[in-house]
C-alpha cells in the first residue's frame, strides 16, 4: 500500500477539462491533511463536462473546487453533455466539498446538477445555475446536505430548483437572485423526511411555476417568505411553516 502524503500547507491543483475526478481522487486518497491544511481543485476559464463523484469521507473545508473568477463565475462552465441524463457532481459516503466561483448547467434534459446522499455534503458559494431543462439543480437523499454558504444566481429553467428526498437543503442565510425570467414545475420539492430551509427573501425577475410541492414526511421551513413562482404551492401530509 502506498503511504499517504502528509500535507501541512494548502495545496492547489490546476486542472484541465477531463481531469477533475482524477484530481479529487488524488486529494481524497493520496494525501493526509494536517489541521488547517486544505486543497483546491482550480478550474480554468473553460468548459468542463466531467462527471464527478466524491465518495470517501473527508474533513470539512478541506476540498474546494473553484472556478477561474470570483467576479465572473460564468467564465468556468461545468455542464452535463452527451446523450443521456446524468448527475453532474455528487457526494456520498461522507464525501464533501466546497463549490465556488463557477457556473453549473446541462445540455441534456432530465439531468441533476448537484446531488448529496449518505452523509455527503456540499457547500455552495458564488455559483450560477444555468439551464437544467426537465431536471433538478440541487438534490439531496437520505443523509445528504447542501448548504448555500454564499450567493447563488439562477438564470436557467429546470423542473425543480431544489429537491430534498430525505436530507437537507439549507438556503436560509445567503442572497438568491433570479437573474432571468425562469420557469419550473416547482421551485422546491420536499418529501420522505427531507427538509428545505429558507429565511430570507429572493431578488430579481419574477419566475413562472409552482412555489413548492411538499409530500409525506417533507418539511419546508419558509419562515413566512414567499418562494418564487406564480402558482401556489401544494402540501400533501407534509409540514410547511
Amino acid at each position: 500500500m502506498t503511504a499517504r502524503i502528509r500535507q501541512t500547507v494548502s495545496l492547489v491543483l490546476d486542472v484541465d477539462p477531463g481531469h477533475i475526478q482524477e484530481a479529487v481522487n488524488a486529494i481524497v486518497y493520496d494525501y493526509d491533511f494536517a489541521c488547517g491544511a486544505s486543497a483546491t481543485v482550480q478550474l480554468k476559464a473553460d468548459e468542463y463536462h466531467d462527471q464527478v463523484t466524491i465518495a470517501s469521507e473527508i474533513a470539512p473545508h478541506v476540498l474546494t473546487i473553484r472556478g477561474a473568477s470570483s467576479v465572473h463565475p460564468e467564465y468556468t462552465l461545468w455542464a452535463v453533455s452527451g446523450s443521456t441524463a446524468q448527475t453532474l457532481v455528487s457526494a456520498t459516503d461522507g464525501g464533501r466539498a466546497v463549490l465556488a466561483d463557477l457556473e453549473l448547467g446541462s445540455y441534456v434534459a432530465g439531468s441533476t446538477l448537484l446531488a448529496a446522499f449518505q452523509e455527503g455534503t456540499f457547500d455552495v458559494e458564488n455559483v450560477m445555475i444555468g439551464s437544467c431543462e426537465g431536471g433538478v439543480a440541487f438534490k439531496t437523499g437520505r443523509g445528504g446536505k447542501i448548504n448555500f454558504t454564499g450567493p447563488v444566481m439562477l438564470y436557467g429553467n429546470a423542473a425543480t430548483i431544489a429537491q430534498a428526498q430525505g436530507g437537507t437543503i439549507e438556503m436560509s442565510t445567503v442572497p438568491i437572485n433570479l437573474c432571468a425570467s425562469i420557469c419550473f414545475d416547482q421551485f422546491v420539492a420536499v418529501d420522505f423526511g427531507g427538509a428545505i430551509n429558507r429565511a430570507n427573501g429572493f431578488s430579481g425577475i419574477p419566475a413562472g411555476g409552482k412555489q413548492y410541492t411538499v409530500g409525506p414526511g417533507g418539511i419546508l421551513r419558509s419562515n413566512g417568505i414567499q418562494l418564487p413562482g406564480n402558482l401556489a404551492g401544494t402540501n400533501d401530509r407534509g409540514v410547511v411553516y
